[in-house]
C-alpha cells in the first residue's frame, strides 16, 4: 500500500491510482487469508462453491443497508465503486478472515471481479469440478470469462489440496497461453472499454451479483476418525513457492499490525479515495456510541476549591489541498454534466484527462479534482461540514446527489472546488 502510494505521487498521471487485492497464506493444512476491495476468495468443498470474503464496495454497503436487492445489484450505476483498496489511504485497513483447516480435494479460487461478474456459480464449480491440473482450470475460467463478453481484467489464481496418496495431474496448457499470439492480436485490442458498452454479460441463468457474498462460511473439514499425517506424493515445493510464501506471510502480518492501529475514520487530509457517499442517509442523533462500537472513556477530574477549570482552546482544523478522486461515467452522463456536478470547467476537465473532444464511453473512468472527501463524524450537520471547507451547502449536496439536508455518521461526502477552474 505504501508503495504504491509513494509511487503514484512520484508520477501526477498515476495520482488516484489504486488496486483490490486478496492474499492466501498456507501453513501445512492451515489457510489464512486477507482482502482489500472487491476481490474474492472462494472454497469449493465436496462439489460446493462458498465465498470466503465480503466485497468492500458501495453496493454492498447498500445491500446491508437494505437501501437495494442483491439483483438490483448489476444494473445500479454505483456498482463500480469500492470503499477499500491498495493506493486509496495512507493507512490500509485489510479485513483479516477466519482461518481454517483445508480438507484433502478442497480447492481455494482467487479471482477479480472480471471473472465473477462474467461467470455463474455453478459454471465456476462445474470447471473446478473438472478431472484437470490446477493451471489448466485457470486458464479455461479465464478463456470462458473472455468469451462471455469480459472486457475487464480477469485474474485467476487456483489452488488444490492433496494430503492422500494419489497421481498428480499434469497441466496440458502453457501458461503464457493468452501470450503466445499477441503480436497478431494486439491490434484487436484496445486499451480503453468499446464505445458501445452494454451491461455486463453473465453466463447461465444464475445472476451472481457482488453483493451475494456472505462472510458467515466457516468451513471444518470432514474429518470423524484420527486422520493419519499426510502421504507425500514425492512432489517437492521448489524453492521460490517457499519464497513467496514467506513473502505473503510477511505481508499479511504487516497488514495485520497496520489495520489493528488505525481508526476508521482517518481525516479529510488522509484520504484519497474513489466513491460515493451515501444518497439515501438519514440523520442520526449526536449521542451515539462512537463509531466501530469501541467504549469511549473520558477522563473526569474535579477542580480543587478556588482553582478554576483550564481549557485549552481548540486548533483551527487545518483545510487539506486539493485531491483527485475517481469517476466512473454512467449511462446519460456528458462532459459538460459532470463538470457542472463537481464544479470544475468542462475544459479543465478534459485537460485532466487528455481528451481531445467531448467524447466519453459509459464505465469510462475520469479523474476529477476536488477539495477533499469527508468522512462525516457524529454531530456534523451539512452547514457546519460547507463552513470548515469554506464552501456552501449547495455544491456539496450537488456533488453527492442529495436531494436534502441529512447527513449520516461514516458517510464519506465529496468536498467540491468553492470556485469553479
Amino acid at each position: 500500500n505504501e508503495q504504491i502510494s509513494k509511487y503514484a505521487v512520484q508520477d501526477p498521471e498515476l495520482e488516484g491510482m489504486g488496486t483490490t487485492c486478496v492474499v492466501v497464506m498456507l501453513k501445512e493444512k492451515e489457510v489464512f487469508f486477507a482482502h482489500a476491495g472487491d476481490s474474492r476468495l472462494y472454497l469449493l468443498r465436496n462439489g460446493k462453491l462458498a465465498p470466503l470474503t465480503k466485497d468492500h464496495s458501495r453496493v454492498q454497503e447498500m445491500i446491508e443497508k437494505g437501501e437495494i436487492t442483491p439483483q438490483e445489484v448489476l444494473s445500479h450505476p454505483e456498482r463500480s465503486l469500492i470503499t477499500r483498496a491498495l493506493g486509496m489511504e495512507n493507512v490500509l485497513e485489510p479485513e483479516i478472515g477466519q482461518s481454517f483447516e483445508a480438507g484433502n480435494g478442497d480447492k481455494l479460487l482467487l479471482c477479480s471481479d472480471g471473472l465473477y461478474n462474467m461467470l455463474s456459480n455453478s459454471i465456476l464449480e462445474q470447471i473446478l469440478t473438472e478431472n484437470a491440473a490446477a493451471q489448466d482450470k485457470a486458464i479455461r475460467l479465464v478463456q470462458r470469462a473472455k468469451d462471455a463478453g469480459g472486457y475487464d481484467n480477469i485474474s485467476v489464481q487456483v489452488i488444490e489440496f492433496q494430503f492422500k496418496e494419489q497421481k498428480i495431474i499434469l497441466p496440458t496448457t502453457p501458461l503464457n497461453f493468452f501470450e503466445k499470439n499477441i503480436d497478431e492480436s494486439s491490434e484487436n485490442i484496445s486499451p480503453t472499454i468499446p464505445k458501445v458498452v452494454k451491461e455486463k454479460k453473465i453466463v447461465d441463468e444464475e445472476k451472481v451479483p457482488k453483493s451475494e457474498v456472505k462472510n458467515t462460511f466457516q468451513p471444518k473439514p470432514e474429518m470423524s476418525e484420527k486422520t493419519p499425517p499426510a502421504v507425500k506424493t514425492g512432489k517437492k515445493v521448489p524453492d521460490i513457492a517457499l519464497i513467496v510464501l514467506l513473502v505473503l506471510f510477511g505481508v499479511v502480518l504487516t497488514l495485520f499490525f497496520l489495520g489493528s492501529g488505525m481508526t476508521k475514520d482517518p481525516k479529510p487530509s488522509e484520504l484519497n479515495i474513489s466513491q460515493t457517499p451515501d444518497t439515501n442517509a438519514v440523520a442520526e442523533p449526536m449521542n451515539e456510541e462512537p463509531l466501530d462500537n469501541q467504549q469511549e472513556t473520558t477522563a473526569i477530574t474535579t477542580p480543587k476549591k478556588d482553582e478554576k477549570p483550564v481549557t485549552k482552546p481548540e486548533k483551527p482544523k487545518k483545510i487539506p489541498k486539493d485531491t483527485l478522486i475517481s469517476y466512473t461515467v454512467q449511462a446519460g452522463d456528458n462532459l459538460r454534466k459532470i463538470a457542472q456536478r463537481f464544479n470544475m470547467k468542462t475544459e479543465t476537465l478534459k485537460k485532466l484527462n487528455r481528451l481531445d473532444d467531448n467524447e466519453i464511453k459509459t464505465d469510462q473512468k475520469l479523474k476529477i479534482k476536488v477539495r477533499t472527501v469527508h468522512t462525516v463524524a457524529a454531530g456534523d450537520v451539512l452547514s457546519r461540514i460547507a463552513d470548515q471547507y469554506k464552501t456552501n451547502r449547495e455544491l456539496i449536496k450537488k456533488a453527492n446527489d442529495m436531494t436534502d439536508n441529512a447527513t449520516k455518521r461514516g458517510t464519506k461526502l465529496i468536498i467540491p472546488l468553492a470556485k469553479a477552474e
